[in-house]
């Protein structure tokens, strides 16, 4: 997969404490769950994991790449 990054997407998610390696392996996680989620463009939600940890992933593709539009940490109150 080819990811889009630059420095707002980046600092973006760094503000939640996520990295984009974060972001990729939650993406790539060969269990992770993703569902539509309704906007201006077409985005998706997407939680997976990132070693221990679960993370949840809001994403769209531009062009033949996927941009991370925001992610953070899956805590105790999270909905999905």
């Amino acid at each position: 997969m080819i990811y889009e990054w630059d420095a707002a997407n980046r600092s973006h998610i760094e503000a939640h404490g996520v990295s984009p390696a974060d972001c990729e392996a939650a993406l790539e996680d060969k269990n992770a769950y993703t569902v539509p989620w309704p906007s201006y463009e077409l985005r998706w939600r997407t939680a997976g994991r990132s070693g221990a940890r679960r993370l949840l992933v809001f994403w769209t593709v531009r062009g033949q790449a996927v941009r991370v539009v925001t992610a953070w940490w899956i805590g105790r109150r999270t909905r999905l």
